[in-house]
């Protein structure tokens, strides 16, 4: 008599980090971004989480921000990062790489207003959707935030 096992495509991949899209980035780190970049003092508020199997990658989680002070949207793809990177650094003409401590990599795109960050199987993607405080770099935003995700990989 056979035994069943699991074909390697249904075995269960192991995750990049533990954390999901809302604790790599977190309200107290947008509120420090806030806090450095306008001079303002904002609270901002536990974002949405929602999870976000795909077929590459069951562990991926998206957390959404949205308050008074803007919009921000965290997307954290933990085990198939790196195959996400790779594809979405060659799809974005305007993509500009950026200097993030700790990153294997990470670019800017200016026309989408995305950072994308990558650390061995982990990608973060972050984009701010709108912000109330006049005179925020996006880029800047956004780096920021993402070195913040980093420091915790």
């Amino acid at each position: 008599e056979a035994t069943a096992t699991a074909a390697p495509s249904e075995a269960e991949p192991a995750p990049g980090t533990a954390l999901n899209a809302c604790e790599l980035v977190s309200a107290d780190d947008v509120a420090a971004m806030l806090l450095a970049l306008s001079g303002e003092e904002v609270t901002v508020a536990a974002g949405e989480l929602t999870e976000e199997p795909t077929v590459l990658d069951p562990n991926k989680t998206d957390c959404r921000y949205a308050d008074e002070w803007g919009g921000l949207v965290v997307s954290l793809t933990p085990t198939d990062g790196a195959n996400l990177y790779d594809a979405a650094r060659g799809s974005y003409t305007d993509a500009k790489d950026l200097e993030i401590a700790g990153a294997d990599s990470a670019f800017w795109s200016a026309d989408t207003n995305r950072g994308f960050f990558w650390k061995g199987s982990v990608t973060v993607m972050l984009q701010l959707t709108h912000t109330a405080a006049g005179g925020i770099d996006w880029e800047e935003a956004t780096a920021m935030l993402g070195q913040a995700a980093i420091d915790k990989l």
